[in-house]
């Protein structure tokens, strides 16, 4: 995962940008090897992902009613 264009804020922290990339190398690593995450590590990523979107939808929000 690039991380590089996005940047930590208040909607989604540097610490939750960190732990996404942490836990989409271990997703990926478990597809090349066969090995599933373990289910908490599995909802974590569920999670963060939705957090992602959630603070996405929300910037964007923002930027339209800026306009």
């Amino acid at each position: 995962m690039n991380n590089k264009c996005f940047h930590p804020d208040d909607l989604f922290t540097q610490q939750q940008q960190t732990r996404l990339v942490e836990l989409m190398g271990h997703f990926q690593e478990s597809l090349a090897t066969g090995n599933p995450l373990s289910p908490i590590s599995k909802q974590e990523l569920e999670n963060l992902v939705e957090a992602e979107l959630k603070a996405a939808i929300s910037r964007s929000a923002k930027i339209l009613s800026s306009l």
